[in-house]
């Protein structure tokens, strides 16, 4: 490591110069309590620009271990590419605008929480002002695309998410426009086509060229696994989840991906071990609470799986896992009632809840028809279709197989 010492200038290409190198390692930190939170960037020596960034978030009795993981995170970011990009044009994404830099850590900061509605709004606000502070900030376009496609899917009304996607795709296109050999953008796009277009084949794509880009990824790596568990590939998931793990390994997002892409598999203890995993690193997160009482109930214990739903924090997941759970106890009115509110509340964007609901109570003809009615309204829940346990007792039928081959699946 070369250090440089009685130079005022701060400016990326003197130091470079300096120093005789082509890139440069800048950081910084801060601490809350007990946590400390590290945001590391690769500079192009020739340009100034970033070429690449990543947060760290640890406990501080942790701090001397991130060391070697900066360090690994460095030399993946240097071998998937960075070294590649000699123009100014080809840099990964990065940013020079500080204002802008900051807002898109808060957007992160608040995505990563996996909070519900006020978190992912708020984190929608601040990538949207990275991105009006720098158009060309093809990180943050990535990020904003990301969120756009949340909030499409988990809170806008029937009439709002055609526009949400819209924005999201756009926003993805900027994104591998301004940086094209950047995973990010690619994983925004195949985020949206698969939960937007409800087009997983178009989706491969996109998802495949964010992996091989960002291998040094955790987030990247995530979102590839979690792609793979809805289509079925879940040795390439599991090679993928692995890497992730190993790159960040208090990363909630990352073991919760785990837990789902077993779950997906029908693995039910290796998904309850990293969803215990992840409700320990985050215990605000939501769907954890959801799919820990949907293994309960497939377990054949309704009652663990009812006091599992009542903490789950995603209003829809959790009226949905009500309404199952009590008529699996007999208890109609309180099913009929969680029900009742689901459809009233958020009636438009939880069709393919209402067919799990439905699917589980028996009522075939009525939970394919609510299926139907998801795909119709671009509900991404659908895509979960292919491996979803609460589906197998209409899976059989005439009309599952069509909305299936209408999905690509088969």
């Amino acid at each position: 490591m070369t250090a440089l010492r009685g130079k005022k200038s701060s400016q990326p290409r003197a130091i470079a110069s300096a120093l005789g190198v082509n890139f440069l390692l800048e950081g910084s930190v801060r601490r809350e309590t007990n946590l400390v939170r590290i945001a590391a960037q690769i500079v192009d020596g020739s340009s100034g620009f970033d070429k690449w960034s990543q947060t760290f978030d640890r406990k501080l009795d942790d701090i001397l271990a991130v060391q070697s993981e900066i360090a690994a995170f460095v030399t993946d970011a240097l071998l998937s590419g960075i070294l590649a990009a000699k123009r100014p044009s080809d840099r990964l994404g990065g940013t020079h605008n500080n204002e802008a830099f900051d807002a898109y850590l808060r957007g992160i900061a608040l995505y990563k929480l996996a909070g519900g509605e006020a978190s992912d709004l708020e984190a929608l606000k601040e990538f949207q002002k990275a991105v009006a502070l720098d158009p060309g900030y093809a990180v943050a376009q990535a990020a904003l695309s990301r969120a756009y496609t949340v909030i499409a899917n988990g809170y806008a009304r029937a009439g709002q998410v055609k526009a949400y996607h819209r924005n999201a795709v756009d926003c993805a296109h900027a994104a591998i426009r301004v940086a094209p050999r950047l995973a990010d953008g690619y994983s925004a796009l195949g985020f949206v086509l698969l939960n937007g277009d409800l087009d997983p084949k178009s989706a491969a794509a996109a998802y495949q060229r964010s992996f091989e880009l960002g291998y040094g990824n955790a987030d990247i790596l995530a979102a590839f696994a979690s792609f793979a568990g809805r289509t079925g590939r879940f040795a390439d998931g599991r090679v993928a989840i692995a890497r992730a793990q190993k790159l960040d390994p208090l990363n909630s997002n990352v073991f919760r991906t785990a837990g789902l892409l077993e779950f997906d598999a029908r693995q039910y203890d290796s998904a309850l071990t990293a969803l215990h995993a992840a409700l320990s690193l985050n215990p605000k997160a939501n769907t954890i609470h959801l799919v820990l009482g949907d293994i309960a109930l497939l377990n054949g214990d309704a009652q663990a799986a009812l006091a599992q739903y009542e903490q789950e924090p995603d209003p829809v997941g959790r009226l949905r896992g009500l309404a199952i759970a009590n008529m699996k106890l007999s208890q109609v009115p309180a099913a009929e009632a969680a029900m009742a509110e689901l459809k009233s509340k958020y009636g438009d964007i939880t069709y393919y809840q209402q067919a799990q609901v439905l699917s589980q109570w028996g009522q075939t003809d009525e939970a394919l028809t609510c299926l139907e009615e998801a795909v119709a309204a671009s509900d991404a829940g659908v895509v979960r279709s292919r491996n979803d346990p609460l589906l197998d007792p209409i899976r059989k039928t005439v009309r599952f197989a069509t909305v299936e081959r209408n999905l690509g699946y088969v």
